[in-house]
């Protein structure tokens, strides 16, 4: 069983998108998903901790988190999250040093690129590589890139377009 804590708006696009990828990928009943707004809605460990890319602002005081694996977006200061103790971190965003990136953009087609190994929870590596993915509609970039992360992360390789 693995569990994963998001930290994102109220709209909770990325656990969707994260449930969606699941479900697909078969996982669903080996993932325990806690949702939140706020960091004091996170308590204990986690395999995995998404920071959503609009729940950045919510990252203002130092939290005290711990997890195996971090997702942030790559846009964030380290000192914003020093108080999050994990074994690795994984960027994602559209600069050259995000681990995970896109290109290719189309109005529900993109490419998710994979600038470095990745290292899964399960202690696999995912080579270097770019896969074709779906944008669902409504769904900005940086909310699918934390969701396609995530599933990485968990192992599950997203369903291609």
């Amino acid at each position: 069983m693995r569990s994963v804590a998001v930290l994102e708006d109220r709209d909770g696009q990325v656990t969707t998108l994260i449930r969606d990828g699941l479900m697909a990928g078969e996982r669903d009943g080996c993932v325990v998903i806690t949702r939140g707004e706020q960091l004091d809605s996170f308590s204990g460990a986690y395999d995995l901790f998404v920071v959503a890319h609009s729940g950045l602002e919510r990252l203002s005081s130092p939290p005290d988190i711990c997890c195996r694996a971090l997702l942030v977006p790559g846009n964030v200061p380290g000192q914003t999250i020093a108080g999050i103790r994990s074994k690795w971190v994984v960027s994602y965003g559209l600069s050259g040093k995000d681990s995970i990136t896109m290109s290719s953009l189309e109005k529900n087609a993109a490419v998710l690129a994979l600038q470095r190994e990745l290292m899964t929870l399960q202690d696999e590596v995912i080579e270097r590589q770019e896969l074709p993915i779906h944008l669902p509609v409504g769904r900005d970039s940086e909310e699918s890139m934390a969701a396609y992360g995530s599933l990485l992360l968990l192992g599950v390789i997203p369903v291609l377009s």
